[in-house]
């Protein structure tokens, strides 16, 4: 994938209230929720996963970007179960289900990455498009820096991260969804585009730059931000694009 641009359960935290019986508990605020021996093995999973993908120092993003990719590369699509929220007998569709089995359903996949931020103290929403047909996340990894994210749809992709860290406006393109009551996302700062781009604003000398990339074997996505354009120049890189993108998909 080549991206050319231009300047994207609150799980309550988990202790041990009552150290005569060991009794583990969930907080929210003042009030107090047991938790059953199924939550307690969602829990210590999902620890375990963070244990050893999470590393000390990293920011909120690297966190995110490690969990994101965790999920996409182990996780699968469970397309016997092509609902959104499918029956109550099913696991596919809750944290639980999801680590112990490794398949999921795009609510899923949206509850289960709201449940590793809440535990890495991000703010994380679970949105559904207009249809209840899908869903994804909406995570803050600043105050008011909102971004989406759709792990089901880079979950098994070679581009692996079309869906991550994106715009509301960037992400609508694709998803259809009322966003009037949810936080704004506007800001671009953690876009996995931005935060991974090469900078050329030769057009002359991007073929070259993308060769050079795509010779690097661990490279699956390219990002070029080529500055400020004119629309003719925009035109122009576009053009480029397309060629590019036709040339690389015949070599691949």
């Amino acid at each position: 994938k080549i991206s050319l641009f231009w300047g994207g359960i609150m799980y309550k935290k988990l202790n041990i209230l009552d150290e005569k019986d060991k009794r583990l508990r969930l907080i929210s605020k003042d009030v107090v929720f047991p938790i059953d021996d199924k939550e307690k093995e969602t829990l210590k999973m999902a620890k375990e996963v963070i244990d050893k993908v999470v590393k000390d120092g990293m920011t909120n993003y690297e966190k995110e970007l490690a969990i994101h990719d965790w999920m996409a590369e182990n996780l699968s699509f469970d397309s016997s179960s092509l609902a959104a929220i499918p029956g109550s007998t099913e696991f596919c569709y809750k944290p639980y289900g999801v680590l112990k089995y490794k398949k999921s359903v795009c609510v899923g996949f949206a509850t289960t990455f709201k449940m590793f931020m809440n535990m890495l103290d991000m703010d994380c929403k679970v949105v559904h498009d207009v249809d209840l047909s899908h869903s994804w996340d909406l995570v803050e990894l600043e105050k008011d820096k909102w971004y989406y994210v759709d792990v089901t749809f880079d979950a098994g992709t070679t581009a692996a991260h079309t869906n991550f860290n994106l715009t509301e406006s960037a992400f609508k393109d694709g998803h259809d969804f009322y966003s009037s009551d949810l936080p704004k996302a506007e800001d671009t700062t953690y876009s996995y585009a931005v935060m991974n781009a090469v900078e050329e604003s030769d057009l002359k000398k991007i073929p070259k730059l993308v060769k050079k990339i795509c010779d690097d074997k661990n490279k699956k996505e390219i990002y070029i931000n080529v500055g400020n354009k004119s629309d003719k120049e925009l035109e122009q890189c576009m053009l480029l694009f397309n060629s590019m993108q036709e040339r690389i998909s015949c070599i691949n």
